[in-house]
């Protein structure tokens, strides 16, 4: 599932053929990323595929070895339309990596000044 995910393999009807053939969206890669992680690290990410990956079950708050979870990496890439869709999925925004660091942290280390309105403004709600 991870391989379908990765930035040269992104696509919808692989990834929608291998979790009708069974395939567990919740596996992890010797890192601990699942394919949600994987996938909000690239911008040019097809929101449809995050969809059909919560639809499917996806742990949304699964963090890999270092503790980054698809929120952080959404964040860290700029990808806003990812960043909101997972906030609206409920992705935790308090979640910190190994570092100590929350999604927050890296909108502002990054300066992605609608990112971090969008997180500000969830976390007052």
């Amino acid at each position: 599932m991870n391989a379908a995910t990765e930035d040269d393999y992104i696509n919808y009807e692989i990834c929608k053929l291998l979790i009708e053939n069974g395939a567990n969206v919740n596996d992890k890669d010797f890192q601990g990323a699942n394919a949600l992680i994987y996938g909000s690290t690239f911008l040019k990410w097809d929101l449809s595929i995050i969809k059909l990956l919560m639809d499917s079950g996806i742990e949304i708050n699964a963090q890999d070895k270092d503790g980054y979870t698809a929120l952080m990496e959404a964040t860290i890439s700029g990808n806003y339309e990812t960043v909101k869709l997972l906030i609206e999925n409920e992705a935790d925004i308090n979640i910190k990596n190994n570092d100590g660091k929350t999604a927050l942290d890296f909108a502002e280390e990054n300066d992605y000044k609608n990112i971090i309105e969008l997180l500000k403004n969830s976390i007052d709600k």
